[in-house]
């Protein structure tokens, strides 16, 4: 039997840490989410610093708060789908990320099946991302992007992947209109 290096122990350790820790941020993430719910739904910003906040972003916007109001209104609503609308329990939602609840969300409601609706959160609590993002495509929930950046490891410059599928060839001609953007000196 190999016998299990320091390294290895180390890793698998760092390893367990982090899933714990992932957890515990989900966990924490629907607790201020709740909170942050009660207190934009009840006005209460209002009673909240030196003479209260006049309103919902200038509470976000305080220092000791400071969180972006689009992002916070994403998560409420978020909450307010899933828990509210969808009915799904509280624990469940700290097994799927808040990304990956936000990109479904638009899509789910695509889908008039209660069933299928809950068999698709329950892929997106188990499967990994890129599995998630082909059941997906395979329901036509998410179309194909058109092109791909990346960045040429050799040279630092952009690389541009593109489906021919999805590139406008109206010009009469097989290959792409690009224009070079025009730099600023």
């Amino acid at each position: 039997m190999d016998q299990i290096t320091p390294t290895q122990k180390r890793a698998f350790d760092l390893y367990t840490k982090t899933i714990s820790l992932v957890s515990s941020q989900k966990e924490i993430m629907i607790d201020l989410i709740e909170v942050l719910k009660e207190i934009k739904e009840k006005k209460l910003y209002r009673y909240l610093g030196e003479g209260g906040f006049d309103t919902w972003s200038q509470f976000l916007a305080a220092p000791e708060i400071d969180l972006a109001k689009p992002t916070v209104d994403a998560y409420i609503d978020i909450y307010e789908y899933y828990i509210g609308t969808l009915k799904i329990k509280r624990e469940e939602l700290f097994k799927i990320s808040l990304n990956r609840l936000n990109i479904l969300k638009g899509k789910i409601k695509k889908i008039e099946s209660k069933s299928e609706q809950l068999e698709l959160i329950e892929q997106a609590k188990n499967l990994s991302y890129s599995d998630f993002y082909t059941v997906m495509r395979e329901k036509k929930l998410v179309e194909e992007p058109a092109f791909h950046i990346t960045k040429c490891e050799k040279c630092n410059k952009y690389e541009i992947e593109y489906h021919q599928d999805k590139i406008c060839i109206c010009k009469g001609t097989t290959a792409i209109y690009a224009k070079p953007l025009e730099i600023e000196s």
